[in-house]
């Protein structure tokens, strides 16, 4: 065996174990970017739905009743691209509004689990397991 051909086979598992390292560092940086990538569109998800659910709550319903459940049809509507969909319990509660007590305010509150699973780096603080979302608007 010729000496080029020696050096070359003895680089072989330097080359491997470099390349397991790397891929590493990779696979870790990308996962993090699709990971808050996937945690902001969950969050702005979240927003739109309670705030086109507070928007379904204003217009013209002679009851809370009726008032209720448009906002939370509507915010079960603008998150139907989650799989979970349809067992949302948003929560819509009215009450006086901060400041007028005299005027009649409807909260509408949303919250969702994670879409990912949060990945446990040691020293580093995770994503958050629940993302939640509240819009409110006077009647």
């Amino acid at each position: 065996m010729s000496r080029k051909r020696r050096r070359a086979s003895a680089q072989g598992g330097a080359v491997a174990i470099e390349f397991a390292l790397v891929f590493m560092a990779f696979f870790a940086i990308f996962y993090a970017v699709v990971q808050y990538g996937l945690a902001f569109l969950l969050l702005q998800s979240l927003t739109l739905a309670a705030e086109e659910g507070a928007r379904a709550a204003v217009r013209d319903a002679a009851d809370d009743a009726t008032r209720r459940s448009r906002a939370q049809a509507m915010v079960v509507n603008t998150l139907s691209w989650l799989p979970d969909a349809a067992t949302l319990a948003p929560q819509v509660d009215f009450a006086p509004c901060p400041g007028d007590a005299s005027a009649t305010c409807a909260t509408v509150s949303v919250a969702h689990d994670a879409l990912v699973p949060p990945l446990g780096l040691p020293g580093l603080e995770g994503m958050p397991g629940r993302f939640a979302a509240t819009a409110s608007v006077q009647l």
